[in-house]
C-alpha cells in the first residue's frame, strides 16, 4: 500500500473531482432527455415517429446508467491496482529476472 501524503491527497481529490464531474454530466443528460425527450424536433418529423422515439430514448437511458456503472467500476479498479502495491510487486518481480531496463519498461 502507498504510503499517504499530499501529493496522493492531491492527485486523489482531482481524480474523484473527474468521476464525480463525469457522474454529474451523465446525471444531466438523463435528465434533460426526461424532460425535453418527448416530442420529434422539426428536422425530424417525417423520419422519427413516436414509438421509435419512445425506444430510442429508453435504450438511450439504460446505455447513460449503464456507462456511469461501467465508468465508477473501472476507475475503482485502476485506483486499486495502481494505490493497493500491484505495480510495486510487478516491478519488484521484473527487477529479480534482471531483465534489461528497457524490456522490463516493456512488461
Amino acid at each position: 500500500m502507498i504510503k499517504l501524503n499530499e501529493l496522493l491527497v492531491v492527485f486523489l481529490a482531482a481524480y474523484l473531482l473527474q468521476l464525480l464531474f463525469s457522474i454529474i454530466i451523465e446525471k444531466l443528460n438523463r435528465r434533460h432527455l426526461e424532460r425535453r425527450g418527448g416530442h420529434v424536433s422539426r428536422r425530424f418529423e417525417g423520419f422519427i415517429d413516436a414509438e421509435s422515439l419512445e425506444k430510442i430514448n429508453a435504450y438511450t437511458q439504460d446505455k447513460s446508467r449503464l456507462a456511469v456503472i461501467n465508468g465508477v467500476t473501472s476507475e475503482l479498479i485502476l485506483l486499486g491496482l495502481l494505490l493497493g502495491g500491484f505495480l510495486s510487486s510487478v516491478d519488484a518481480h521484473l527487477a529479480a529476472c534482471r531483465l534489461h531496463d528497457v524490456w522490463a519498461g516493456l512488461l
